[in-house]
């Protein structure tokens, strides 16, 4: 998958669940600064991003997803090696 519709369909998913436009948010958000990014959010998310990649986080690796940036830069890994800058991630 081209990184561009990455981006794209990460975004859709976090936005659909957090109910805000996921690509507005800064690159370090988390659930400690978005206020209706919440713990059960927070496992739909990675619930959600495993379904709509096709891929499996362990646990430990959901337990150092911190921030937006974290996130797209695992499912960027886990789907081809795409590395993201924090100018590539920025909408």
């Amino acid at each position: 998958m081209d990184p561009e519709r990455l981006k794209d369909r990460f975004f859709a998913v976090l936005s659909s669940i957090l109910e805000i436009d996921a690509r507005s948010l800064p690159l370090d958000a988390s659930p400690d600064t978005v206020e209706s990014w919440d713990s059960l959010k927070n496992m739909y998310i990675i619930q959600n991003l495993e379904e709509a990649f096709g891929i499996v986080f362990t646990d430990v690796e959901i337990f150092e997803l911190a921030s937006l940036s974290d996130l797209l830069g695992a499912v960027g890994r886990k789907m081809g090696g795409h590395h993201f800058s924090d100018s590539a991630v920025a909408p």
